[in-house]
């Protein structure tokens, strides 16, 4: 009776002891595990950043100051010709899918239950998780921005002239004008920002020629003088000469073929 008492005593004890070693043990991992949920696995890396051990908002903020710095030293240069502009990469009103990206990042080692977390926790794989952010623009406020360039890259047309200029006729060349192709311009741009991230990129902008009324080639038939008047000119007769004054003023101009001049509709 005394052995199986001894025997009894001992199997409670040893049960005891055994039970308060699970639940220690279990306690353990419930504690290693909720500490665990409160951050990213190791082994995460977004945009060449390690962010194991972070907390989210923790890895929020070394997101962005990163993406703020990057940011500093990019442009989008729009040109043409010798004409051309930078544009911060920052005034483009960027953003990038943070939320998504953090959300599938989190999601490592955080599936199942707390036994599968523990496991991950204790014995993580070699291979690291890499993740990258993507760009997410405002088209609106693009659009916005490369309008105001509109006027930067508009040139007005010069039309080709003819004088006469010690008994010849001098005939200077035309200069077409060019104005920016705003919606084929924004496809352009928006086409690169869908396929790659920006940083110092080159744009050559789209521009719509602006025809000239005259070219060099509508005063190539221009050979003779077809009329001519003259009149005297007096220093002493006042009137008379602002009279001349004034209808010089008015038929000033030039005629091609078929075109008509009238002094009344001046």
């Amino acid at each position: 009776m005394r052995i199986n008492r001894t025997f009894k005593w001992t199997m409670l004890i040893v049960i005891v002891i055994m039970s308060g070693i699970g639940i220690g043990a279990t306690t353990y991992i419930y504690t290693k595990v909720n500490e665990f949920d409160k951050v990213f696995a190791q082994g995460i890396i977004v945009n060449g950043m390690d962010i194991g051990g972070l907390t989210r908002t923790q890895a929020h903020e070394k997101l962005q100051a990163s993406l703020a710095k990057e940011a500093e030293d990019k442009d989008l240069v729009i040109y043409k010709g010798d004409l051309s502009y930078k544009i911060p990469i920052s005034a483009l009103g960027s953003e990038y899918n943070m939320d998504e990206i953090l959300d599938n990042a989190y999601a490592v080692g955080h599936q199942g239950n707390v036994f599968d977390k523990y496991k991950y926790l204790t014995h993580p794989p070699a291979e690291k998780s890499t993740f990258s952010l993507k760009h997410i623009y405002d088209k609106e406020h693009i659009h916005s921005v490369i309008e105001s360039y509109v006027p930067k890259f508009h040139i007005e047309p010069v039309d080709a002239t003819i004088s006469r200029k010690n008994r010849a006729f001098v005939i200077t060349k035309e200069i077409e004008g060019q104005e920016l192709d705003l919606v084929a311009t924004l496809d352009k741009i928006f086409t690169v920002l869908d396929s790659e991230d920006l940083g110092d990129t080159q744009i050559e902008i789209i521009t719509n020629k602006i025809p000239v009324k005259y070219t060099k080639e509508s005063f190539k038939d221009i050979q003779n003088i077809i009329a001519s008047f003259s009149t005297s000119y007096n220093n002493a007769d006042a009137n008379r000469n602002v009279n001349l004054k004034v209808a010089s003023s008015k038929i000033n101009t030039r005629l091609l073929p078929g075109e008509v001049f009238s002094l009344a509709k001046q």
